[in-house]
């Protein structure tokens, strides 16, 4: 998100919810919660959505592909 983004920058929080789907091999889904970096730190948490593509496995890709990750709805 914060790479797209050039307003706001975020930093991770806490893991919310994580599940993976078989086919497409390789396919996560992650919800998790950040801040605003310049945010106090008892202000609220922001839920994002991330859609994750780990393509190591079937072309030796070095790291994971971030397909999207928005502010969930």
């Amino acid at each position: 998100y914060n790479a797209g983004n050039q307003v706001e920058k975020y930093e991770f929080n806490k893991l919310v919810k994580a599940t993976s789907q078989h086919i497409p091999r390789g396919t996560y889904y992650i919800t998790f919660n950040a801040k605003r970096q310049d945010a106090p730190s008892n202000s609220p948490t922001t839920t994002f959505q991330a859609h994750v593509w780990d393509m190591r496995r079937c072309i030796l890709k070095d790291s994971p592909v971030v397909e999207s990750s928005s502010i969930k709805i």
